[in-house]
């Protein structure tokens, strides 16, 4: 099934993301807000690594649980968040990756996301990928981790430090 949101938004003026108050606050990835009718959350991120250099790989592993009555299709998502680094490009939460689970009511599943050092990566001024030095926070969640997601109904995100030497 497939939404044409920017219509249905666009007819529903008094839903919080078309107000333009609130529109500025918003980032642009709001539509990754996580809409099932079953209700998720995230559990036990582990890293395989709490320190990598700047080219080697880890993998992020997290527990998903589907704790409502019926079946539900989760949109499980990684994001990462770089320190500010003079002159780069940080943004608040960069999504890199993507998974869409089926969970029976009760089921629990693993959720595996590698994180190499392309993912890692940041953009300088001249456009060109370098890698960076010091922590990334590796989020995983149903929707975007910003505050404003669970006041939406999302699940509480979980999220974990990778130290990149």
């Amino acid at each position: 099934m497939s939404y044409d949101w920017y219509n249905i938004l666009k007819a529903w003026p008094s839903c919080p993301l078309t107000r333009p108050a609130i529109r500025p606050a918003i980032p642009t990835a709001t539509w990754l807000l996580s809409l099932s009718y079953g209700k998720s959350t995230y559990a036990n991120l582990k890293l395989t690594k709490a320190k990598i250099g700047k080219t080697d790989a880890a993998e992020a592993t997290a527990t998903v649980t589907n704790v409502g009555p019926v079946a539900a299709d989760e949109a499980v998502q990684r994001y990462l968040t770089h320190p500010p680094k003079a002159g780069a490009q940080t943004p608040l939460f960069a999504l890199k990756g993507l998974r869409r689970l089926t969970l029976k009511p009760g089921a629990s599943a693993q959720v595996k996301f590698a994180l190499t050092p392309a993912q890692l990566a940041l953009i300088d001024k001249g456009g060109s990928a370098f890698a960076p030095s010091g922590p990334v926070t590796v989020w995983v969640s149903g929707s975007l981790p910003s505050a404003r997601s669970p006041a939406l109904g999302a699940p509480k995100p979980v999220s974990a430090v990778l130290t990149i030497k």
